[in-house]
């Protein structure tokens, strides 16, 4: 544990920083994404497999262990994972989300599409490759691959509260039209700012 201390006229805190231990039958961390009071982990097993982990607050289900465990206290194997592959993850305040390997889009926590207790699939209805999330509390945008006429195109897709017009309509995730017939448009690489 190694202490650093923070002062200002008024506020005076410690921050202690402890060093995680990775889980039996692991290797190495491959990614992090910190969420409000939690954190998502990619980790490496023994089987050179990247698995989906998680530690810290889990009262609105955004680390993925399902209902009845409030928190994780060591760093555990996100409930329904067990044999999925990640590449992504994305924590952000309470909303959660985690793309495997073969592209396919999992979300959990309180999201702006649903609420769910473990990472649980998103169907897309069609032969779609996620690239890429941009998540908040109140809507997502989803980059993604999608095979039309036998040909994959890069799509962007949409959804949460449209108070604002942020989603382009409200609801479930859906195709934005800006980018329908114009591929030179897609971005390659989406981020939430704030």
């Amino acid at each position: 544990n190694t202490q650093n201390q923070v002062s200002s006229s008024s506020v005076n805190v410690v921050y202690e920083w402890t060093m995680l231990p990775l889980p039996n039958k692991t290797k190495r961390f491959v990614k992090c994404s910190i969420g409000e009071k939690y954190m998502l982990f990619i980790i490496e097993d023994n089987n050179n497999k990247h698995r989906l982990y998680s530690i810290g607050d889990n009262t609105s289900f955004s680390c993925g262990l399902g209902e009845g465990v409030p928190k994780a206290k060591s760093v555990s194997l996100c409930k329904h994972c067990e044999n999925l592959e990640f590449k992504e993850i994305y924590a952000r305040n309470v909303a959660s989300a985690a793309i495997t390997t073969s592209g396919k889009l999992y979300l959990f926590g309180i999201n702006p599409i649903e609420v769910n207790e473990c990472p649980t699939l998103y169907d897309f209805n069609g032969d779609v490759i996620v690239d890429d999330v941009a998540i908040c509390n109140t809507h997502m945008v989803v980059l993604v691959r999608e095979k039309v006429d036998g040909v994959y195109r890069r799509k962007v897709y949409a959804g949460g509260n449209n108070e604002h017009a942020a989603c382009g309509k409200n609801g479930k995730i859906h195709e934005i039209d800006f980018f329908s017939n114009n591929d030179e448009a897609v971005p390659i690489k989406i981020k939430v700012g704030y």
